[in-house]
C-alpha cells in the first residue's frame, strides 16, 4: 500500500520469530517519572558538560547535541537559568517519549500496562511472556546479528 516500505532482502540473513514486549505507562504517570528522572540526572549532566567544555570540546560537538545536552550547554553559557534549562530538558524528553509511542503504534508489540499488571514483578512478567509465547504471539523479523 502507499507509504509502506518493503524490507530489503539480505542474503545470508534468516527470518526469526520475535516476541516484542513493551511496557505501557499511563501518560500522567509517565510524565511524572520523566520529570523525576530528569531532575535526578540533570545536575550530573551539567557537571559532565562543564568538564567537556573545559577540555575544549565545542558546545556544538555532535555528542553535545543529543537529548539534554543542549539544555546543559544553555545553562552553562548563561542562555538559560538552571530551572529553565531543566524545564527545557524535561520537555525534550517528554517529546521524545511521545515520538517513541507514536512510532511503536505501527509495530506489532504486546503491551503490558505497568500500573495494573504487576509489570515490575519478574515472575509475573515471565509468566505473561511465556503465555504469549505458547499462544505463538510472535512476529517474524530479520536476525540482524548475521547481516
Amino acid at each position: 500500500t502507499a507509504g509502506e516500505v518493503e524490507a530489503p532482502v539480505l542474503s545470508g540473513v534468516e527470518a526469526v520469530e520475535a516476541l516484542v514486549v513493551g511496557l505501557r505507562w499511563d501518560p500522567s504517570l509517565l510524565e511524572a517519572r520523566v520529570r523525576r528522572r530528569c531532575a535526578a540526572v540533570f545536575p550530573a549532566m551539567i557537571s559532565e558538560v562543564r568538564a567537556l567544555l573545559d577540555r575544549g570540546v565545542a558546545s556544538d560537538a555532535p555528542g553535545l547535541l543529543s537529548l539534554g545536552y543542549p539544555e546543559a550547554v544553555a545553562c552553562l553559557s548563561g542562555k538559560a537559568k538552571p530551572g529553565e534549562a531543566l524545564a527545557l530538558y524535561e520537555r525534550a524528553v517528554l517529546q521524545y517519549a511521545k515520538r517513541q509511542r507514536t512510532w511503536f503504534r505501527k509495530e506489532q508489540v504486546r503491551w503490558i500496562d505497568v500500573e495494573n499488571e504487576g509489570a515490575w514483578d519478574p515472575d509475573a512478567l515471565a509468566a505473561r511472556v511465556t503465555q504469549w509465547r505458547r499462544e505463538k504471539a510472535v512476529t517474524p523479523v530479520l536476525d540482524r546479528s548475521t547481516a
